[in-house]
């Protein structure tokens, strides 16, 4: 089936480079990038499409209407005669036969690019290249950026791609090199490219992709690169997570309490699954758990023999953060002007639609650095029980600060402490541990209270 699919992509490929010969190039690149014929069983590696492609390339060169009169410049010519220097030194290898195999390879990239200028006289087709090489290597990164997470592997000589030779893009070097290369060209893309605009959507890809070029373990970054790029890539995708519920919320009108509450059994149900499934740690003793997280994606932590991590400095910092957005940026006079009567806002001028948006990928955000934290700095694996009822025990540390940034500080380091105290009252004095959750309760209901009585007047008669 496999076989069945890249003959007929293929097949597709040529028929449409036959409307438009300049699509010839195109395929020899896709050809030359992804190697389709390794991944095929028997039709394609019977017969040599890479040959093919490029020779097909040529002739589509010389059926172009809209071909220029030939000019080699001089990048060209030092392209010609490194192609000849190494085509001498091949010879004069010490090992013959691996350096012949070697310059198979190398050697139609290298005359693949001494032509390929000689069909870029537009500038369509120079962005339509770098987009199709962009999308190639991209797709080679991704998959095997996933499939060395999934196995526990990284680093040189760790990774697993499509498939195991080393060779082109399937050596280990080779495509962290590429890996980097590539990122000037996908901020190019997506800043001034034509043919997708440059439009939100495809800033995110852009993100995205470089989040994952980074961020996967396909390259052997230390923690200091490794950890906010992470970081980043983990609240960028809560925001698109919570995003969701936001617009079903804003185009739809439909209860975000409603739409949040139960996309939490979805999604806990879908990690369930992953860890279940490809996630699972075959080291795990049959525990639903994801492989422990490679030591470069480690927080650290602030005082040896104690489980605090750097991720509490990062919760603090974010504290102060969202203050700073809520009392001295238009965003934050926006959120809580919405917040506090929505028809008026709207009646003032302010995007109210707009600004729930935001405040979801804000929260999301948020959320997800948690999640982080918890993963990097404390369990260094993905578990089920990540999170015992956090989000609940939130909205309680929300409620006694009053929703003030800074007074979340010290009401969930009062929440926190409760709840490690009813732990130790427990293994001390065999105290129910349950009874911090009631102390929890009976704090609400009394800030509850204390808020209510504040709407009301003491007058004496």
């Amino acid at each position: 089936m496999r076989d069945l699919f890249f003959v007929a992509f293929l097949g597709l490929f040529f028929l449409l480079a036959f409307r438009r010969p300049f699509i010839f190039a195109l395929a020899y690149l896709y050809i030359d990038v992804i190697a389709p014929q390794r991944l095929s069983y028997f039709l394609l590696n019977s017969i040599p499409i890479s040959a093919i492609a490029f020779a097909l390339m040529v002739l589509g060169f010389l059926m172009d209407p809209e071909k220029r009169d030939i000019r080699i410049s001089w990048r060209q010519a030092a392209i010609g005669l490194l192609l000849a220097y190494c085509a001498y030194m091949t010879t004069q290898a010490v090992e013959p036969l691996a350096a012949v195999d070697k310059w198979n390879w190398v050697s139609k990239s290298m005359i693949f690019a001494f032509f390929l200028p000689l069909l870029l006289h537009k500038k369509l087709r120079f962005e339509v290249v770098i987009l199709t090489y962009v999308l190639c290597a991209s797709a080679l990164i991704v998959t095997g950026g996933i499939k060395t997470i999934l196995s526990g592997g990284g680093g040189y000589g760790l990774l697993v791609l499509l498939i195991d030779e080393n060779q082109g893009l399937y050596e280990s070097s080779i495509i962290s090199l590429v890996a980097i290369g590539i990122i000037p060209l996908i901020l190019w893309l997506a800043n001034h490219g034509t043919i997708f605009g440059t439009d939100w959507k495809v800033k995110l890809y852009a993100g995205a992709l470089m989040t994952v070029v980074l961020g996967t373990g396909l390259l052997p970054w230390p923690s200091i690169a490794l950890l906010p790029v992470l970081a980043i890539a983990a609240i960028l995708a809560g925001a698109v997570l919570l995003l969701v519920p936001a617009l079903l919320k804003t185009r739809f009108g439909v209860d975000e309490v409603v739409t949040t509450l139960l996309f939490n059994f979805i999604f806990l149900l879908f990690i369930s699954m992953l860890l279940e499934g490809p996630l699972k740690d075959p080291m795990g003793m049959g525990w639903p758990k994801s492989a422990r997280v490679i030591s470069e994606a480690r927080l650290p932590r602030i005082f040896e023999g104690l489980r605090v991590h750097w991720g509490f400095a990062l919760a603090l910092i974010s504290a102060v953060v969202i203050w700073v957005i809520q009392t001295r940026s238009t965003l934050g006079f926006e959120m809580r002007a919405v917040g506090l009567n929505k028809d008026a806002a709207a009646f003032a001028g302010i995007p109210v639609n707009l600004v729930l948006v935001k405040t979801a990928l804000l929260s999301g955000g948020l959320a997800a650095r948690g999640g982080f934290s918890e993963v990097a700095g404390l369990k260094g694996s993905l578990t089920l029980d990540l999170s015992p009822g956090f989000g609940y025990t939130g909205i309680i540390v929300a409620m006694l600060a009053l929703l003030n940034p800074i007074g979340v500080i010290v009401a969930a380091l009062f929440v926190a402490g409760v709840f490690v105290g009813a732990d130790s009252m427990s293994r001390a004095a065999d105290v129910p541990t349950y009874l911090a959750d009631i102390m929890l309760a009976t704090a609400l209901l009394l800030m509850v209270l204390a808020i209510l009585l504040t709407k009301f007047r003491v007058r004496r008669d």
